[in-house]
């Protein structure tokens, strides 16, 4: 472990990197996993149907004229409808991927599902810095701060600016042809000075479920 570069020790405690390799294989982080998250359980998603009246409830405490409060509000209803919307697709198209062996198909579920996973990134994203700039971390019990800067910074470091991270000298390139697999494991794959050195892992249906969570609990104490 010493010999990790202090780049990918930095990349790996702020993200949610499960799992770091070299290019022989050798585990430098985690633990080899058995099962994913998408192998243990699959798990359902929370009814959107079922938090209308949370919002319905603060809309109204909120009246009927625009304030940059009830816009944010707006904003974050929004957002987290996206946000699930990104993941229920991913799913579906992860799933039509996995059952369309050898077929023409494969390429363009595996590309839609990608297209889906950066939107769960993106959005997943816009609602923590929504629930900031709203005071909201304290509207609910039990909020783990922790993972939701560990996910904002997934996002930035492994999606969005995975071309030239912040104080790092690295790319790091998702290997989305990894979702077609029967896991949720994405593969990603570091490159150093020396080129793709390191291969890293997210459960990315296990992010998901996280912060939906949180969002959910937060919510319903609106």
């Amino acid at each position: 472990m010493n010999n990790i570069p202090a780049d990918i020790v930095k990349l790996i405690d702020s993200t949610t990197i499960v799992k770091l390799e070299d290019k022989q294989g050798t585990i430098l982080r985690g633990e080899n996993y058995s099962a994913s998250r998408f192998q243990k359980n699959q798990g359902t998603q929370v009814d959107l149907n079922k938090l209308e009246d949370y919002w319905k409830k603060k809309f109204k405490t909120l009246g009927n004229q625009w304030q940059p409060e009830r816009q944010n509000y707006r904003f974050f209803y929004d957002t987290f409808k996206l946000f699930h919307i990104s993941f229920s697709r991913l799913r579906y198209n992860k799933v039509q991927c996995i059952n369309n062996h050898g077929s023409h198909s494969k390429l363009s579920y595996s590309d839609l599902a990608g297209t889906n996973l950066f939107g769960v990134y993106q959005y997943g994203k816009k609602c923590v810095d929504i629930i900031k700039r709203l005071g909201l971390f304290n509207a609910a019990n039990s909020i783990d701060r922790s993972f939701l800067d560990k996910f904002s910074k997934t996002r930035n470091k492994l999606f969005e600016h995975n071309f030239n991270p912040k104080d790092m000298k690295l790319q790091i390139e998702p290997v989305l042809w990894s979702l077609a697999s029967t896991d949720s494991w994405l593969d990603i794959h570091i490159h150093t000075q020396k080129g793709s050195e390191y291969i890293a892992e997210i459960d990315y249906y296990e992010d998901y479920y996280r912060l939906e969570n949180i969002i959910t609990k937060i919510i319903k104490s609106l």
